[in-house]
C-alpha cells in the first residue's frame, strides 16, 4: 500500500516536505510529522511565521530517501488512527512524493507493530493532534549556530569528496570552513567563518547520473 505527499521544492530544486496539524475541536484533531529512518528528528530548513502556518506548515524539511512521515488521525479524545509510511525516493512530474506504508494503528491495534525507535515520534505525532489555538512545530531539530574552535579535519568525515567539491565551488576566497560535523550517513554540516552555516546532502549517484549531468 502506498500514499503521495505533494512536496514543494526549495530554491536549489530539493524536495520539501511541511509538519502540520492541530486540534479541531474538543475531540477532533489530526497531525503529520516526518522523521529520519531511524525516528530521530529532521533539521527543520525553515520555521514559518505564525501567519504563514496555513500556507506553509509549522516546520519545512528536506525530504530524503527512507525518512518517514507519521500521520495521526484524531475522532474522539482517545481514539486515534495512526499511519506510518516511508518514503520510497521516488517522486513523480506533479511532485507526488511516494511512501510506502509501513503500520497501521486503528481500534488502538497495530496491523504490525512499529519498532521502538519510532515511539517518540508518534508519541509527539498523537501530542500534536491535540494542540488548540495556535500550532507550532514538535518534532524537529534548528540548525546549530556555528562554533567557535578548532576545526574537524576533513579526514575526520566518512566521505569526504562532497565536502571539497562543495568548498571549491561554493565557498568564496575570503571565507574559510571553521567547523564540519556529520549529522547523518547523508548530511554534512559546514559552518564558514563569516558565520554561515550550510548543510550538504549527500546523494548516490550511478555512473549514468555523472554521465548525464555532463561529468
Amino acid at each position: 500500500m502506498e500514499i503521495t505527499i505533494k512536496v514543494s521544492r526549495t530554491k536549489t530544486n530539493l524536495p520539501a516536505v511541511s509538519e502540520t496539524g492541530g486540534a479541531s475541536g474538543k475531540t477532533k484533531g489530526e497531525a503529520r510529522i516526518f522523521c529520519r529512518d531511524n525516528g530521530s528528528k529532521k533539521i527543520a530548513t525553515h520555521i514559518p511565521k505564525p501567519d504563514n502556518f496555513e500556507v506553509d506548515g509549522h516546520a519545512v524539511f528536506i525530504l530524503q530517501k527512507y525518512d518517514y512521515v507519521i500521520l495521526i488521525e484524531r475522532s474522539r479524545t482517545t481514539v486515534y488512527k495512526v499511519t506510518i509510511a516511508q518514503f520510497t525516493g521516488d517522486i513523480d512530474a506533479e511532485d507526488n512524493a511516494v511512501f510506502a506504508v509501513r503500520h497501521i494503528k486503528q481500534a488502538k491495534r497495530w496491523d504490525v507493530q512499529p519498532p521502538e525507535y519510532l515511539q517518540p515520534a508518534i508519541d509527539a505525532a498523537v501530542a500534536k493532534s491535540s494542540q488548540e489555538d495556535i500550532a507550532e512545530a514538535i518534532w524537529f531539530e534548528r540548525k546549530q549556530p556555528p562554533v567557535i574552535g578548532t576545526p574537524v579535519p576533513l579526514s575526520a568525515i566518512k566521505n569526504q569528496a562532497p565536502v571539497q567539491a562543495f568548498a571549491q565551488q561554493y565557498v568564496p576566497g575570503f571565507v574559510v570552513i571553521q567547523d564540519v560535523r556529520q549529522k547523518a550517513d547523508d548530511e554534512i554540516s559546514v559552518c564558514l567563518t563569516n558565520g554561515v552555516q550550510l548543510c550538504v546532502y549527500i546523494k548516490a549517484c550511478t555512473p549514468r547520473d555523472y554521465k548525464s549531468a555532463g561529468e
